[in-house]
This record gives C-alpha cells, sequence and structure tokens, in this order.
C-alpha cells in the first residue's frame, strides 16, 4: 500500500508548468530561470491512500511488538550455566543491552505511534477541509445553473405544464 501513496505525482523539472513571475505565488520549491520564468512542482495527495497507509504502518508495528515480546523473556532472564564468571559477565552484558534495547524500542513505539496518528489525522482533516471547501463551489453552480434553468423552463412549457 506505500506504493499507492508514492502514486502522489510530482513532476520533473522538464515537464513542470511556466509561469511569469510576476504572476505566480512563489514558495520555497518555486524554480526561477533565467528569463524570469518560475518553475513550479505540483503535489497531490489522495486522503485515502494515506489513510490506508497509516493503517498498514499500525499492523506492522503490531507485528513487530508480538515479535519482540516472544524474544523478550529469553533474553531478560538470561542466567550464567555452572556459575562461571566468564559466563555469568556475558549474562549481564546480555542482560544490559537487552534492557537498552527494550528502553529504546518503548520509545520508537511511542514516536511510531505518534506518527499513525499523525498520517491519521492529517488525512482526516484534508479530506474535511477538501469538502468544506467545495461546497461553496457546489451551491455556487447550483445557482448559476437556476439562473439559466429557471427562465429556460419557463420558456419551453407546454400547455399541460401552465
Amino acid at each position: 500500500m506505500l506504493k499507492d501513496l508514492l502514486k502522489i505525482r510530482q513532476r520533473d523539472v522538464v515537464n513542470d508548468t511556466l509561469f511569469p513571475a510576476e504572476r505566480s505565488p512563489l514558495c520555497d520549491s518555486a524554480k526561477v530561470g533565467q528569463s524570469g520564468e518560475v518553475w513550479i512542482s505540483f503535489l497531490i495527495v489522495a486522503p485515502k491512500y494515506v489513510a490506508s497507509v497509516a493503517t498498514d504502518l499500525a499492523n506492522i508495528c503490531s507485528a513487530i511488538s508480538l515479535a519482540n515480546t516472544a524474544v523478550l523473556a529469553p533474553t531478560t532472564g538470561a542466567l550464567a550455566a555452572g556459575g562461571d564468571a566468564v559466563l555469568a559477565a556475558v549474562a549481564a552484558l546480555i542482560v544490559i543491552h537487552t534492557q537498552a534495547y527494550q528502553a529504546l524500542r518503548t520509545q520508537v513505539v511511542l514516536f511510531h505511534d505518534q506518527f499513525v496518528q499523525l498520517m491519521s489525522g492529517g488525512a482526516g482533516q484534508y479530506a474535511a477541509t477538501k469538502a468544506t471547501n467545495t461546497l461553496p463551489l457546489q451551491t455556487g453552480e447550483q445557482e448559476a445553473l437556476n439562473v439559466i434553468k429557471v427562465p429556460t423552463q419557463a420558456l419551453f412549457r407546454t400547455p399541460a405544464d401552465r
């Protein structure tokens, strides 16, 4: 599903649209040519793909957590075999590294959870904003159609409609 997210289209510099510099909405990613034209790359976001990838990432995290849980007990409970000092030192070293790994893993899980929440929330906010912004356009379109439709219907009414 990550490949679907990458269907986000970003044009190459060669295929970008040219805008004269005085009419162009400049942004950080704009490139100014030698003759004053501005090259702007467009980015199209598909919220359904972003939400789908966020779900996939959450599922991957669950699978990794299950694997970590499966190996946690054998590595944290390592005991020195036979009371040998060298084996006891190696076992202690393994336990220390395992505990450090688990502490780091906890931080990674927290970061991952926040990342998934932000992706899911961002996709939802993008979709909500898009829906909010298209509503006035739909209303305006309907009003424009009524300006044409009402007089035309009045003009072409049949005697049965009157």
